[in-house]
């Protein structure tokens, strides 16, 4: 009884696929192509605007001035930003000098 049962759960599974389709559903792309026509397209661009320097894509300083929602505290920064790279990831420095509590 049980090799009748495994038997017909085997049958009833094999009976339940699908035969494979003539055609790919998903073609595959040539990535060697789409990476050169993206390589392409921007030394393109590049040629034609180059871009700004890292350094002057950012300010010198970061500085706000506002008051918390919650028990409007008042925040003032004025923190200098160094830029370390000069290539296509920039990298920026911010460190942390201190806290100053003023009681009003």
């Amino acid at each position: 009884m049980k090799r009748i049962a495994v038997v017909m759960l085997a049958l009833l599974m094999l009976a339940a696929c699908q035969p494979t389709p003539e055609t790919d559903a998903v073609k595959q792309k040539d990535t060697n192509v789409l990476i050169d026509t993206v390589l392409s397209e921007q030394t393109e661009t590049e040629a034609d605007n180059p871009p700004a320097p890292v350094k002057a894509q950012f300010p010198e300083r970061f500085q706000c001035d506002a008051y918390t929602d919650i028990k409007n505290v008042h925040i003032v920064a004025d923190v200098p930003l160094r830029v370390f790279s000069d290539g296509g990831f920039p990298l920026i420095r911010v460190e942390r000098t201190g806290i100053d509590v003023k009681d009003q």
